[in-house]
């Protein structure tokens, strides 16, 4: 067991301070320079406690500073304390943190960067996929009574524009030499067929930018003849059931023509109200954006739209008219025999 001995140091010459209580032992503070100052204010009598069997024997250490000992006189630190259970848990929590932060920190960048990346990416697909599409099909709203029964105005109509793609075969004939056609463009699958209703742009003087729907005709080629209520293509009778027993009339000069190698005869199926190859000819093959072919809306009518083709009657159900009879002479009214 260590004894403890408190050692005073004053000057002879100075007066005795006053009694004081409770100074037995001033709370220390430890300095820089490896000493020991006390708390309490400086005082030519103090007073330090130093183990029994530590005498100070040395001229140096009996003559320091007042209020100062030597660190080697300073008595070791109470151990520390061991921690608590939950500390315990949050050291080694602490410990962990620090080993998988900046792991856990690349990994949330790299998977932001792979986020951002794929968005961008889909993006960009649903933009292709978008011109694809609008490059192949194309919505029509219907307006006008031209088509009715088949269509109503206020419908809503898919057109299928690559059907009826053409190709310039000039332009390829320039990258690919051998390809040598007598016709400049040609159609990339197939073109219109008859009683198919497609959508195009009329061959109307300052009407390019609004859109005409109607039925086919006559091909290219055909001769194309309304006339006393009936129409014919190559001297054969339309039957066309989708007209519900309305008689076609036509008066002007496009109701008796031969088509050309790229044109299309086209009626709406409201002959008594549609403007069509009867007021103003043939469609150019040039002018066709594409085939009618799914009804949207309203919801009530979705479904594939309506491509009736019409039915060819035998040829010898269609006679030209012959000729008017002259009158006999001399008896008014008779017919010539």
């Amino acid at each position: 067991m260590v004894h403890w001995r408190r050692m005073t140091q004053r000057d002879p010459a100075d007066p005795a301070p006053p009694p004081r209580s409770g100074d037995d032992q001033w709370p220390s503070r430890s300095e820089p320079n490896g000493v020991v100052t006390t708390g309490a204010p400086v005082e030519r009598d103090a007073s330090i406690w130093l183990p029994e069997d530590d005498r100070l024997t040395d001229p140096a250490q009996e003559d320091a500073p007042y209020g100062e000992r030597p660190a080697s006189l300073i008595s070791p630190p109470p151990p520390p304390a061991a921690p608590r259970g939950e500390q315990i848990y949050i050291d080694a929590w602490d410990g962990y943190a620090r080993e998988v932060g900046p792991a856990r920190s690349a990994a949330r960048q790299r998977s932001t960067l792979l986020m951002g990346r794929e968005l961008i990416e889909t993006l960009m697909l649903a933009l292709v996929i978008f011109i694809a599409v609008r490059g192949v099909v194309q919505n029509f709203r219907v307006e006008g009574s031209s088509m009715d029964p088949t269509y109503r105005t206020g419908q809503y109509v898919l057109v299928n524009k690559g059907l009826f793609a053409r190709v310039n075969l000039e332009a390829v004939g320039r990258v690919i030499p051998f390809i040598d056609s007598d016709d400049n463009s040609r159609y990339l699958f197939r073109g219109p067929r008859r009683g198919e209703v497609i959508v195009f742009h009329p061959p109307l003087p300052n009407s390019y930018d609004r859109d005409f729907i109607k039925r086919v005709i006559g091909l290219p080629g055909d001769h194309v003849q309304v006339k006393d209520g009936r129409v014919s293509v190559n001297g054969r009778e339309l039957i066309e059931t989708y007209l519900r027993n309305v008689q076609t009339f036509c008066g002007g000069q496009w109701c008796d023509l031969q088509l050309g190698p790229h044109e299309y005869f086209v009626m709406g199926d409201n002959r008594t109200n549609s403007s069509d190859s009867r007021l103003w000819g043939p469609v150019p093959a040039g002018n066709v954006i594409g085939k009618s072919m799914l009804v949207y809306l309203p919801l009530d009518d979705f479904g594939p739209a309506p491509n009736q083709a019409p039915l060819m009657a035998e040829a010898s159900s269609v006679a030209s008219d012959p000729p008017p009879l002259a009158p006999t002479p001399g008896v008014s009214g008779s017919p010539r025999p």
